[in-house]
Formats: structure tokens, sequence, C-alpha cells
């Protein structure tokens, strides 16, 4: 019988993303484990691992400020560019998501202002391509129960001003 051959880089990520995926409360050890990952510019792949823990926490048991305020601090220009840019489409397709709650936190838009400032130009490309992508992907039946991306609060923020607009409506 054939044994499977693991990588232990793979083993850990799988790890990561499991810790991050099922925690339920953000401990002070969760937090600063993550802050280390963040900062490690030689090798991000446990930063990106545990950027799609966080995510797939927040599609699997729902909208937390907690979870979603790690996501941004990833955004945040003193990590790897890789690292900024996974956690800004997650943020984005979230976002989107997660409408509702977002409009109801001022800490959420604060934030996502804050972010905004920063990878503007990159959230416009982001949300055209995450955009696309669901497209590709809902059936006709399915797009009946979507709602319309240009009521979002994040399609508001992010596709601002006449060329922005003419840039989404000739990508979607």
């Amino acid at each position: 019988m054939r044994q499977a051959f693991h990588l232990p880089t793979v083993d850990k990520n799988r790890q990561i993303i499991n810790w991050y995926r099922d925690i339920e409360r953000v401990s002070k050890d969760d937090k600063a484990d993550f802050e280390v990952m963040l900062l490690d510019h030689r090798d991000p792949t446990d930063a990106s691992a545990a950027l799609l823990g966080l995510t797939l926490n927040l599609v699997k048991q729902g909208f937390r400020e907690e979870v979603m305020s790690l996501l941004f601090d990833a955004t945040e220009t003193d990590n790897v560019l890789i690292i900024q840019l996974q956690a800004l489409s997650h943020l984005i397709l979230l976002c989107e998501i997660y409408d509702t709650q977002l409009r109801r936190s001022r800490d959420m838009q604060e934030r996502l202002l804050d972010m905004l400032s920063v990878h503007g130009e990159n959230a416009l490309k982001i949300l055209i391509r995450t955009h696309q992508l669901q497209q590709l992907l809902h059936t006709q039946a399915d797009k009946s129960t979507t709602h319309d991306i240009r009521s979002t609060l994040i399609y508001k923020l992010v596709v601002v001003g006449e060329k922005a607009n003419r840039m989404f409506d000739r990508s979607c």
C-alpha cells in the first residue's frame, strides 16, 4: 500500500486554516499569533493560511467584528503586499455578503474607509474581478436570489466617479 507524501508546510498550513476557521472568540493569543504571521516577510504562507481560515470562519459562523477586524489588520502597509491584496480580496467579497451588518457598524465602516484610502485602485480591480467570477458561478435561477451589487456599500465606496463607473460597466 502506497503512503501519501505530506509536506510539513502543507500540514502546518492546514492546521492554521482549521484553527482560524473554527475559533469562536478571538483571544489575545490568537491575535498575537496572527500579528506575528503578518510580519513574516520572508515566508507569508502562514499568514495566507490564517487569512483563508478567517474568511471561512466568517462564511461558516456569520459576521463578527472581531474576526473581520483581523482581516482589516492584514491590509495594513507594513505587511507583505501579497498578504495585503489577499486580505483586500477576501474583505471585498465579505463586505458584499455582509452588507447589512457592515452598514450597522460604524467601526467597520471606518476601517473600510481607511483601507480604501490606501488600496482604492486595487479595490476597484478586485471588486470587478469578484463580480465577474460571481456572474460566472451563478445560474439564471440563482440570479433571482442575489442582490444587485450596485446597492451595496462596498460598491458605492469603491466605484466612485464616471471613469470608475465606466470601467465597472465595461467589465461586467
